[in-house]
């Protein structure tokens, strides 16, 4: 096992920008997700660790050795790739061996090790299978056997679970966690799909057009996002955000937007007075509620999926908005007139221009 270090690394493709200078220390035994949009840089990332792509500039590190330009196979790692990468031809055993015996490991540790990952991963009874005659679970499991039979320093994944379905990748989930309890070891791994970032992630990097955006635990990232992308990327639905201005009264801060006022008194002294805001509030954060210091909204499309609804609708200024209810036992309709207000969780102040966050606050909730 190791760390991973990258020191100003960056990838330059012609005049495009892939990766622009990073900095990123990735600790022994974490499981770090990259996680983005397509065309990030977070795959660029992850081959340049690998060494399938060289760093236009900086340096990587993988313990306390310098791998920038060696070779893939000298790097001790390891890597699952999207399509799983099996050799049809081979059994699941003979797949699993192939890089041992290219190292010329004796018969006898060969199947040790194929043994105690194939047990780890539930595929011993497939050792004796071609990929063809395996589901995608399946594949995706002696895949991830191929890479811990290596015993490597560090497990690079490239959006593994991407080609499985939706209860699959579920499970798959699930088992990749315990995986890495259970083995202990460095884990960097790419995703599109925040909600894998989320659950999986010890750490999360969210990246956008080849610039890191912000770096943390995955509940910090939700809850205090450094900008407006990182708030509309994590979450979902994602963050909903109200365009105004602040002004201060004498019963506290008011953000204006058009037609509405809802007074901030939870940012206290820390409120930025100014044109050119955005106020932010998750979904699950509002409420309907009778009172005029609301957000008026006209409902949209009501999705009732039993234990929640959402509820989209639109701002007098045709911004989009959703709330998400808790089990709820009447929703409104299409094309009726609510009131929303922000009623626990945090309120963000983001800078309208830049998108930066200014400002977060606490709502204060009764009891």
């Amino acid at each position: 096992m190791a760390g991973v270090s990258l020191r100003k690394i960056s990838k330059v493709f012609g005049t495009q920008t892939a990766v622009a200078p990073m900095d990123l220390e990735i600790a022994d035994g974490e499981f770090l997700v990259l996680v983005g949009p397509s065309g990030c840089g977070k795959t660029t990332t992850l081959r340049m660790i690998a060494g399938l792509e060289t760093p236009t500039a900086g340096e990587i590190r993988i313990g306390d050795r310098d791998v920038t330009h060696l070779e893939p196979k000298h790097r001790d790692i390891a890597m699952v790739f999207q399509n799983y990468a099996l050799y049809p031809h081979m059994t699941v055993y003979a797949n699993m061996a192939y890089s041992l015996r290219l190292r010329g490991m004796d018969k006898a540790e060969v199947e040790q090790r194929i043994s105690k990952a194939s047990a780890i991963l539930g595929i011993e009874a497939l050792l004796d299978r071609l990929p063809r005659q395996l589901s995608g679970g399946q594949q995706q499991r002696v895949a991830l056997g191929r890479a811990i039979v290596r015993d490597p320093q560090v497990f690079l994944m490239d959006e593994p679970l991407s080609n499985l379905d939706a209860k699959l990748r579920v499970q798959t989930r699930a088992e990749l966690i315990k995986l890495h309890k259970r083995l202990n070891t460095t884990v960097v791994y790419v995703t599109h799909d925040q909600v894998e970032a989320m659950t999986m992630g010890t750490r999360i990097v969210v990246m956008k057009d080849g610039f890191v955006q912000q770096v943390g635990e995955p509940g910090v990232i939700y809850r205090e996002p450094a900008n407006m992308f990182v708030a509309a990327f994590i979450g979902s639905p994602p963050m909903q955000f109200l365009r105004g201005r602040t002004i201060r009264e004498a019963g506290g801060v008011l953000f204006q937007g058009n037609g509405f006022a809802l007074p901030l008194p939870a940012f206290g002294e820390q409120t930025p007075i100014r044109d050119g805001l955005v106020l932010g509030v998750r979904p699950e954060n509002l409420e309907l509620t009778d009172e005029t210091a609301a957000i008026p909204t006209i409902v949209d499309v009501v999705e009732n999926i039993g234990s929640e609804a959402l509820i989209h609708g639109k701002t007098p200024d045709g911004e989009l908005i959703v709330v998400r209810m808790a089990t709820p036992e009447t929703v409104p309709a299409a094309g009726e007139r609510i009131q929303v207000k922000p009623v626990r969780g945090n309120l963000h102040l983001f800078d309208a221009d830049s998108g930066a966050a200014l400002a977060l606050a606490k709502i204060k909730t009764n009891g």
